[in-house]
């Protein structure tokens, strides 16, 4: 079985939530928040890992704890064992995925104009010809990319 659970960022958090939030995080992952210079991408990260923090806990893993995440070659976090997660976002959405049965990848994103042409050395000849043959190119872009996402953080890369 599959869970996912989200966040949708409508408005930042006031200082004194944020300060909260932010102490509970270890402090790799302060300094991680630290380094970024986009409010955004910030509220992703600390989302993304208070998301995974509360998805352990409901499914049962009340040992759980963000210090012990461990990062494999490719810096994909991992856990233990027999409990697969991931952790995507895009624009002010933030979701994490989890499953004890499968591996598992999870990409969001937000549909939005961009160069494609930018991507051409990731489409293969049919995912570029169906992107150009598509009524909505910037639709179909984002269907490709996102399976190829979810493929990729599935297989830890």
């Amino acid at each position: 079985m599959t869970q996912i659970f989200y966040h949708k960022v409508s408005t930042p958090f006031p200082n004194k939530k944020w300060a909260f939030y932010f102490q509970q995080m270890p402090e790799d992952i302060q300094e991680r928040i630290r380094r970024y210079r986009k409010e955004e991408n910030k509220y992703q990260l600390m989302i993304g890992r208070l998301l995974l923090k509360e998805g352990m806990q409901q499914l049962g893993f009340s040992d759980f704890n963000l210090t012990d995440l461990y990062y494999n070659e490719f810096n994909c976090p991992l856990w233990q064992e027999g409990i697969n997660f991931n952790i995507a976002h895009s624009a002010n959405v933030v979701a994490c995925a989890f499953s004890k049965t499968m591996k598992i990848g999870l990409d969001i994103e937000k549909i939005r104009p961009i160069d494609l042409t930018n991507f051409d050395y990731i489409l293969n000849e049919l995912d570029q010809q169906n992107i150009k043959q598509a009524e909505n190119p910037y639709n179909a872009f984002f269907k490709i990319w996102t399976i190829k996402e979810d493929v990729t953080k599935a297989i830890g890369k």
